[in-house]
């Protein structure tokens, strides 16, 4: 069975029926999470005004050390973020080694303030994202399972289980950014404490009080929260498949649920695939030239696909499916790639 067969001769309606079946249940977990995600948000920006709220000193006080009671109550903050949470990674050391000293220059304690509370952000979405992925794991093993059992006209197992020791592998392995996921995010979190750290100086040099309101801090936080996971909002019902989601989460499942795709396939016997590429007026020239494609599972493909840094198409030649090459999400041009592999009799 191939995709023309699965859907008579419409080549997009077949990649739209494919597509459709394989991300739905997704963006279903995804809205669910989203909801969470939002409360860890709102949270969040309402400690952040606490700490704005908190600020008493001016931009020429800034290098003046901060009073006895200022680092008595960061001191209390760490050790409860310490008890809830643990203090990991180099954020983690940063606020251990805050908390052991015994003089903090006033624009020490801002930013140690900042970092507590996107710390906080992001040991909680850990906790709700490991929910997620969870969901995602069984119900896209699942369905992969089925689908490969049908084309192949297997006979279905009795379990359906994905292997523990293999997706605790995934977990830990490099993803679509070039780092292992929570490697990829605790860099973010240094990254974005320092450009909101960096606002509110800019507000203290100009004499302004800042709020989570303004204009150039609430323009901030939601380019931030964006960035890791954005909706779409529809404004009609769509026929065709449309991504509900963006941002770096939405691309680090896309990773994950074609790494899963692949594993599911392989379990099942499946020595080929084929490539379906979301066919609408954003498909990258990447995603248009692989669509269709058929690509053996183990042994070496030499193919054809365009290369954004080239300008044109380009052969490639890759040893089974290799992510960003021809096993979504595809890379060489940042976009968010929903592209998957659908296995081949």
């Amino acid at each position: 069975m191939n995709i023309d067969e699965y859907v008579g001769k419409d080549k997009w309606q077949g990649n739209n029926t494919i597509l459709n079946e394989r991300w739905n249940e997704v963006d279903s977990k995804l809205s669910t999470f989203y909801s969470k995600n939002t409360k860890i948000n709102r949270k969040m920006y309402d400690n952040l005004q606490s700490i704005f709220d908190w600020i008493k000193f001016d931009y020429s006080e800034l290098d003046n050390y901060a009073s006895v009671s200022d680092i008595a109550r960061l001191r209390t903050r760490i050790e409860d973020l310490k008890e809830q949470y643990g203090l990991e990674g180099y954020i983690g050391y940063q606020l251990t080694e805050y908390s052991r000293k015994k003089r903090l220059k006033n624009r020490e304690l801002l930013l140690a303030l900042l970092m507590i509370e996107y710390y906080r952000q992001y040991k909680e979405q850990n906790n709700i994202e490991t929910e997620l992925f969870d969901e995602i794991k069984n119900v896209v093993y699942k369905q992969v399972t089925i689908q490969t059992a049908i084309v192949l006209k297997k006979r279905l197992p009795k379990k359906i289980k994905i292997p523990k020791v293999w997706w605790f592998g995934l977990l830990a392995k490099i993803g679509y950014t070039g780092y292992e996921w929570l490697t990829f995010k605790e860099g973010t979190l240094g990254y974005n404490t320092r450009k909101l750290y960096e606002l509110v100086i800019i507000n203290l040099q100009q004499g302004r009080k800042s709020n989570v309101n303004d204009e150039d801090i609430k323009k901030l936080l939601t380019q931030q929260e964006n960035s890791y996971l954005k909706k779409t909002k529809r404004d009609k019902v769509y026929e065709d498949y449309k991504n509900d989601f963006s941002g770096s989460l939405d691309n680090q499942i896309a990773f994950l649920v074609n790494q899963i795709a692949l594993q599911a396939m392989k379990d099942q016997g499946c020595k080929k695939v084929q490539f379906i590429a979301v066919l609408d007026d954003h498909t990258t020239k990447m995603c248009e030239s692989l669509d269709g494609q058929i690509f053996s599972i183990d042994g070496i493909n030499t193919y054809q696909r365009y290369s954004a840094e080239d300008g044109k198409n380009v052969v490639y030649t890759t040893k089974g499916l290799e992510t960003g090459a021809n096993l979504p999400p595809i890379n060489n041009h940042t976009h968010f790639c929903r592209s998957t592999i659908y296995p081949v009799r």
